[in-house]
């Protein structure tokens, strides 16, 4: 359990440094959201997971709007998701998979992009 906690706290460090300028507009969203993007989903599911911009909160959907930004590498999505597994909160309670997704998060934050070593 101290692990899962760990990676939690590495990939929830990370979302935190993100910033939250996500929401240009609706319509916006709608457009990327329908092309696949994976920022897109992710505000889409964030939105369904707080229960913001009009729309209610609704942990199922957030899940599946995570997952499919999470499958294309998006660390947010990946942290997010893996709290609603280890809450049980629109998906079954399971902490393994709560783990792999926080884990994925965490190494993804924790990994330099584009970074050249010598």
């Amino acid at each position: 359990m101290k692990v899962v906690v760990a990676f939690f706290f590495g990939a929830l460090f990370c979302v935190a440094q993100k910033p939250a300028n996500c929401w240009d507009s609706n319509e916006h969203v709608q457009q990327c959201v329908q092309a696949g993007d994976a920022e897109a989903e992710f505000t889409l599911g964030l939105a369904y997971d707080r229960g913001i911009e009009g729309i209610q909160q609704d942990y199922e959907r957030a899940a599946k709007w995570y997952r499919l930004a999470a499958l294309q590498g998006h660390p947010q999505a990946q942290a997010n998701l893996g709290l609603l597994y280890a809450a049980g909160e629109g998906v079954p309670q399971d902490y393994a998979e709560a783990f792999r997704w926080s884990r994925m998060a965490a190494h993804q934050c924790l990994r330099p992009r584009n970074a050249t070593f010598s």
